[in-house]
């Protein structure tokens, strides 16, 4: 299944290289015939993977309507299009909100968003806590070296040290499957660990 999967996804990158529009064109398409939440949503996500952010967030909030007015996930979607388009505070203002009509809302992702929204609106000390819980939780290394860089621009060297000292180990513990998929970020993590233990 993972590798039927994976070859699904591959076909996908294919296509996109040659027709970066198509699947643009087509959800639209489907809006067009049938203009439903799902149909809605689907190309506010077409839009995020083609950079329209801004178009992506008013899809999504235009899907915000009727018994879908309180949809969590697509509320985080939408945090996602405004922290993607650079308006972080924002972000933060719409997870917020979430969270408050939904208390019992969970997703990783959605929690790591919060963090870097957090901190890409300068509310560096909410940040920091919010990642030092991601830091125990999140099913992957991002949160973690995300949190060595915030630390690291902070001036806080040795607690940058500590996390991707941890974020090496953890992987050289797991198995290889994760250290695949994880590849990207236990790369920066061995560059900034490098670039801190010769700075």
């Amino acid at each position: 299944v993972a590798g039927s999967r994976r070859a699904r996804e591959t076909q996908r990158r294919v296509v996109r290289t040659i027709d970066p529009q198509r699947e643009l064109r087509r959800r639209l398409d489907d809006l067009d015939v049938s203009d439903t939440v799902a149909n809605r949503v689907a190309l506010a996500d077409e839009c995020m993977e083609a950079g329209m952010f801004d178009k992506a967030e008013e899809l999504y909030g235009s899907a915000l309507r009727g018994v879908h007015s309180e949809d969590s996930s697509v509320r985080e979607r939408m945090a996602r299009a405004q922290f993607d388009g650079g308006r972080a505070a924002e972000a933060v203002r719409t997870l917020d909100e979430l969270i408050e009509a939904d208390p019992e809302y969970r997703s990783h992702d959605g929690h790591l968003l919060y963090a870097r929204a957090l901190e890409g609106a300068g509310r560096e000390a909410e940040a920091v806590k919010e990642y030092e819980v991601l830091r125990e939780h999140y099913p992957g290394e991002e949160a973690r070296v995300r949190f060595a860089l915030l630390r690291r621009r902070l001036g806080q060297s040795a607690g940058a040290v500590e996390l991707l000292e941890e974020t090496l180990l953890r992987a050289r513990r797991a198995p290889r499957t994760y250290r695949e998929r994880e590849r990207d970020w236990l790369r920066v993590a061995e560059k900034e660990l490098a670039a801190l233990r010769n700075g």
